[in-house]
């Protein structure tokens, strides 16, 4: 059984100070009760696919890109090149000139975010 590519992107932006970090990641606390947001999304998108494991095969890879003063970056890459973003994909934005990194559990997404 072969299902579509499905992509999910999020961001978050407002002023500096304004609590997007916390929002996103929680406090310095490894408590599960105080995940932030993207911990919580983290964990159930790779229980999901463990549970799912005899039906379906997943592919989850990770790409992170920065777009600050009209400039792209690729925070995984150690190049300074800027990444341009095509805007004809169907399914709208990309950029296809970014490193894009398969992961396989949260602990890899979280590896990938301190380095980015």
């Amino acid at each position: 059984l072969s299902l579509p590519v499905t992509m999910f992107a999020y961001f978050s932006f407002g002023q500096t100070g304004s609590g997007k970090t916390y929002t996103v990641n929680g406090p310095n606390s490894s408590s599960v009760v105080d995940w932030g947001v993207n911990y919580r999304a983290l964990n159930d998108l790779f229980s999901i696919s463990q549970k799912r494991n005899n039906s379906y095969a997943y592919e989850v890879s990770v790409q992170m890109i920065e777009i600050y003063n009209e400039q792209v970056r690729d925070l995984l890459c150690n190049d300074n090149y800027q990444k341009r973003c095509s805007t004809s994909q169907p399914n709208g934005l990309a950029v296809p000139d970014a490193s894009l990194h398969p992961v396989n559990s949260t602990s890899d997404v979280l590896e990938l975010m301190n380095v980015g």
